[in-house]
């Protein structure tokens, strides 16, 4: 049925009492966190409502949001007005914007664990492939990030190290895919080796479970700590690990070191003219710190200095096999991790926090880590195929990628004969793409295998 419309530049636009949606890609989203997170088998014996709407309902509501770039609380009301997300789900409605705002802050600090547990379950039936690095090992990637909320009064908002007012969360990605294993909320004024001893402790079997490959730790730093180190050192003793974190010089005498290697007659590299390095190990307790010491004399103008410029960087690591330059090429590609940052806040919008309370939003954190996996899974398992949208080959889809081939996918719903039907345009170019992805990967029995 349509309603009279009117005429505008030659075409006219009218009213349909169709049930359309411009974003059809988000039962996907929905369907893999019913289906291999297990959100309501996680979720719902644990925390039981007696009337209304079940935490998992809750939670998954909000994390298709999230998937839509979207953080506002009050931004539900628009999902609610779209029936598509209702039969995604198989209720007969959404839970309001205060419903879902006042359950997050409820059930804040009781969500984290079962949610990191139902991110890991997603991924480990989901079964992801980890590509590996040229020394056979699956990188585990460390960093703090920053998420500005200046001009708020939100609880423990701080003077972060970008020197703006916001958090610095601490993330963790599995392979160079960028699979999100921890997304911890953390004051903004927090230095990031306080506390992260405790995050590689439950992070490091969670990665365990997803792969049987050595894993390679790589950290800024930052995280040059003895207490990570004792964490890395016992996981190392559990199973095959290694790491390379990047060494803090904290107040060194430059000119000693020189003076020293010139003495030791160190063979120095030069890169240009006026600019070499040398290399040395120093042996520590099951581990070494491989040196770097870099020597200007002129700057890259020409100009000829009258001291000598020195720069001193180190990386403290167990890969002894390695060359030395295979060890640094293996930290600069630590770089990557920055990528995956700039697609949590830029692609999918999530800097800005919803709530006033520090562990509201830490929750929330976590929900946005299974909203970015689900999207990072739809991006790697089905834009990747012959019969995805025509685009250039990658090892990895973007996020704003798998947003605008996946999830902003046109539908029309139809129910019939008590069925209910997401009807995909057949012009539509990601038609097969969309089609094999919800019937084959998504749709078939997702039974976790053993780790390849």
């Amino acid at each position: 049925m349509h309603l009279a419309g009117e005429r505008f530049a030659g075409v006219r636009v009218e009213l349909s009492d169709s049930v359309l949606t411009a974003r059809a890609g988000v039962v996907a989203v929905a369907q893999l966190l019913k289906r291999h997170a297990q959100l309501p088998q996680i979720l719902d014996p644990k925390f039981p409502v007696p009337g209304g709407f079940s935490d998992s309902t809750v939670a998954i509501t909000y994390i298709c949001q999230l998937a839509q770039d979207v953080t506002a609380f009050d931004s539900i009301e628009n999902m609610r007005r779209d029936p598509s997300f209702a039969a995604a789900l198989k209720i007969h409605a959404l839970p309001s914007a205060p419903t879902v705002r006042q359950r997050i802050e409820a059930r804040a600090t009781d969500w984290l664990m079962p949610l990191s547990e139902a991110n890991v379950r997603m991924l480990e039936r989901a079964r992801i492939e980890l590509k590996r690095l040229p020394s056979g090992r699956v990188p585990l990637n460390g960093d703090v990030t920053v998420l500005r909320n200046d001009r708020s009064e939100k609880e423990d908002a701080g003077y972060t190290y970008q020197r703006t007012v916001g958090f610095a969360p601490l993330a963790l990605y599995l392979g160079s895919e960028g699979y999100l294993l921890e997304l911890a909320l953390r004051p903004g004024t927090q230095h990031s080796a306080l506390e992260s001893d405790y995050a590689l402790e439950r992070v490091v079997p969670m990665a365990r479970r997803l792969t049987d490959a050595p894993l390679l730790v790589r950290l800024d730093s930052g995280f040059d700590s003895q207490r990570i180190y004792r964490v890395l050192d016992e996981a190392r003793v559990a199973g095959e690990l290694d790491y390379l974190v990047k060494w803090n010089p904290r107040k060194r005498d430059l000119e000693a070191i020189y003076a020293a290697r010139l003495t030791a007659n160190s063979s120095f590299v030069e890169t240009r003219e006026g600019l070499s390095y040398t290399l040395w190990r120093e042996p520590g307790a099951g581990q070494f710190r491989l040196l770097k010491l870099s020597v200007q004399t002129i700057d890259r103008s020409g100009q000829r200095l009258l001291l000598p410029k020195l720069k001193l960087e180190g990386w403290n690591t167990t890969l002894g096999a390695l060359e030395d330059q295979a060890i640094i090429d293996l930290y600069a590609a630590h770089g990557t991790h920055e990528q995956f940052h700039a697609e949590i806040k830029s692609d999918l919008n999530f800097e800005r926090l919803p709530s006033g309370k520090f562990d509201a939003n830490d929750c929330v954190c976590s929900l946005e880590m299974l909203a970015y996996n689900a999207l990072r899974i739809i991006g790697q398992q089905a834009l990747n195929g012959m019969d995805s949208p025509v685009r250039h080959p990658a090892d990895r889809r973007r996020m704003k990628t798998t947003l605008r081939e996946f999830i902003d996918t046109p539908g029309r719903l139809i129910r019939h004969a008590r069925q209910t039907i997401l009807a995909i345009p057949r012009h539509w170019a990601g038609a097969a793409m969309f089609q094999r992805f919800m019937q084959g990967a998504l749709f078939a029995a997702a039974a976790p295998q053993a780790p390849s």
